[in-house]
């Protein structure tokens, strides 16, 4: 349970959108979508971008409404607590199994670019070691662990772009419009709901904690807004990298393109510090989903041993769920969206309708 003595600054909170929509992309959004619509996902991309926007709203309704410390007490308190409990669990599976994804992802990341020799599930148990000491701190300071990161990343991008940009070729977004309407559709709701997953992580916080509410909706559009432009960016730049014909080959196309960086001629090989970024995103994430995991469990004296238990399970499910690659592109291809659908959206959906419609709020 999250204390309610504990207080966050509002631009830790809305940096939360930064560092959790890059990772839910890289390598597994990204990947479904070049593979649905090749060079047309920057089209769906900025359609993805513009209405997932609207998310905003009910999520910030939720935020501002919210009088417990946690989304799942909303929910026992909402809808009672048989369905409460049942509708949390729902929440709670979803989360295990997101987090066992980008897990998986960002562990198969490191082994096939950087330690080809070292078993997978090392990786894992290596990261999750890691985590649970960072989840067994206070929401604040995971806050501003995350903060670091996206300051880092920002710094990346602009880094990439301007060492990139004379290896543009503007002519591999062409011919658009080439795959059909149904594959952008498609791909537009794989933006969609892989989107929603981020903004479900602003559910972290309550309203309760945060110093400086009169900013809080500022904030959090900017960053929105910001964010989804950049994923979007970083679309466009793989495609125009890369091109039609090899954008839906990579597992991780984004990387591939920042293998031809090299700045001014004076930094090579930099893509080895440029791909520190889907390390970091994918670090902050996985913080988040534990906490929220975390968040469910009952406060008691063993609540700061509650991390390392939490990925104990997370590091069996995620070797029973992905036996290897093949097995993990194959589920995410065919279930993963699904998970999001009914773990998140659905109760969100829910509790969004209980909230507005059938709940006396207070003027």
């Amino acid at each position: 349970m999250v204390a309610e003595s504990e207080k966050v600054y509002t631009s830790s909170v809305a940096m939360i959108f930064s560092s959790c929509l890059l990772a839910t992309f890289f390598g597994i959004g990204s990947y479904m979508m070049y593979n649905e619509s090749f060079q047309d996902a920057f089209i769906a991309s900025i359609i993805g971008a513009v209405i997932s926007c609207l998310f905003f709203y009910f999520f910030y309704y939720i935020f501002e409404h919210n009088t417990y410390n946690t989304i799942f007490e909303l929910s026992c308190n909402s809808f009672g607590k048989v369905f409460g409990t049942i509708l949390n669990l729902v929440i709670v599976a979803a989360l295990v199994i997101i987090t066992c994804a980008i897990l998986f992802n960002l562990s198969s990341f490191l082994n096939l670019e950087y330690l080809p020799d070292s078993p997978t599930n090392m990786l894992e148990a290596i990261l999750l070691l890691t985590l649970s000491y960072v989840c067994s701190k206070s929401l604040s300071q995971i806050l501003k662990v995350n903060q670091i990161f996206v300051f880092i990343c920002m710094f990346n991008i602009i880094l990439n772009v301007i060492g990139l940009f004379p290896k543009f070729e503007i002519r591999n977004i062409e011919p658009m419009f080439d795959v059909g309407k149904i594959s952008i559709i498609k791909s537009v709701g794989i933006y969609l709901v892989l989107s929603f997953v981020s903004y479900f992580m602003l559910l972290i916080a309550n309203k309760k904690m945060i110093q400086d509410k009169e900013v809080l909706k500022k904030r959090m559009i900017i960053s929105l807004i910001s964010t989804n432009a950049v994923l979007v960016g970083i679309i466009f730049l793989a495609i125009v990298l890369l091109g039609k014909e090899y954008i839906a080959l990579f597992r991780f196309p984004e990387y591939i393109g920042l293998k031809q960086f090299g700045l001014f001629n004076m930094i090579e090989r930099i893509e080895n510090i440029l791909s520190l970024q889907l390390y970091f995103n994918a670090f902050s994430l996985l913080m988040f989903l534990i906490y929220f995991i975390k968040s469910y469990l009952p406060s008691g004296k063993y609540n700061r041993y509650y991390p390392f238990i939490i990925t104990f399970f997370v590091y069996f499910i995620t070797n029973f769920l992905f036996k290897d690659t093949m097995s993990f592109i194959m589920l995410v291809e065919k279930y993963y969206s699904y998970v999001i659908l009914i773990g998140l959206v659905v109760p969100v959906a829910l509790i969004y309708i209980k909230l507005h419609y059938f709940t006396k709020l207070p003027k």
